[in-house]
């Protein structure tokens, strides 16, 4: 965990990155927030499309972005240093600021910018995941990443009840939608890979946007549609991507083992490569 934090323009010790009670995240969940990976060459992986990702979510909500994309960098990487961070992911918040608790605040606000750092090894070879589906629940703009994450909490929480790793959230037409907290892909009986299209049901995820290029140069045949728990039930392959964890293969749903209750030939080929993408970057942002 972090032992220096930034809070609103200055570094503290972790155990005093205070904040005000009247901060509006705390009272409303009023704020986004964005996760990042740094590498061992010492690069924000995808650090751009993070930025235009948080600039989305903050224009979504009337908050002004506090810093420029270069003067936040320098803030990020300033932050792992102090932390002897060699590898792990930073975690960016942005509240719209400090007032009386009210609903409604109409005078501008000073949004409240926090961060620290979590040292993590992303591992070669990745664990391999079980999920249990849960209603998806949720709000209806799943594309702003918000701070309230009620919703996908309790999905997680349900499944880790059954043992698994993850929830994969369902609507009301049976679809999936993602992972409390990753993107959801198969690979159908046609060996096309599968995942939720862009729409405000999901986060566009990151790692989600790299997978897609990556499939694309691998010549990997890929549909944006979505799929059913039954589809998933009968698929080839399965998989999760985040920031945090990469591409993770998935070997159950349900209980039910995925094809042969491995990780399967396309998951690993697309695991490999990410993780080469991820571990060879020497710059913060990709052309």
């Amino acid at each position: 965990m972090s032992r220096i934090a930034y809070v609103n323009g200055s570094f503290v010790p972790y155990n005093e990155a205070y904040i005000s009670m009247n901060d509006r995240g705390y009272h409303f969940a009023d704020g986004v927030y964005e996760v990042f990976s740094y590498n061992w060459k010492g690069v924000f992986v995808d650090a751009i499309p993070h930025f235009d990702r948080l600039r989305h979510s903050l224009e979504a909500l009337d908050i002004a972005f506090p810093l420029s994309n270069k003067s936040l960098l320098i803030v990020m990487h300033e932050l792992m240093r102090r932390n002897r961070c060699r590898e792990g992911y930073l975690y960016l918040q942005i509240t719209r600021g400090v007032a009386p608790r009210d609903h409604v605040v109409l005078d501008p606000l000073h949004p409240v910018l926090t961060l620290f750092v979590r040292p993590h090894v992303f591992k070669e070879t990745p664990p391999l995941l079980k999920v249990f589906t849960t209603p998806d629940i949720r709000w209806k703009r799943n594309d702003i990443k918000s701070i309230s994450l009620l919703g996908a909490i309790m999905g997680k929480y349900q499944s880790a009840r059954q043992g698994g790793d993850e929830a994969w959230l369902y609507n009301d037409q049976g679809f999936i939608t993602e992972g409390s907290a990753t993107n959801a892909w198969i690979v159908n009986n046609q060996g096309i890979i599968q995942t939720h299209p862009v729409t405000p049901a999901i986060l566009n995820g990151i790692v989600r946007q790299r997978l897609l290029k990556i499939a694309e140069t691998l010549s990997l045949p890929v549909e944006e549609k979505a799929f059913t728990i039954e589809e998933a039930l009968k698929a080839q392959e399965a998989f999760l991507t985040s920031s945090t964890k990469g591409v993770h293969p998935i070997i159950s749903i349900d209980g039910h083992p995925v094809a042969s209750g491995m990780m399967g030939p396309i998951t690993d080929k697309l695991q490999r490569a990410y993780w080469h993408f991820q571990h060879t970057l020497t710059k913060d942002y990709d052309e």
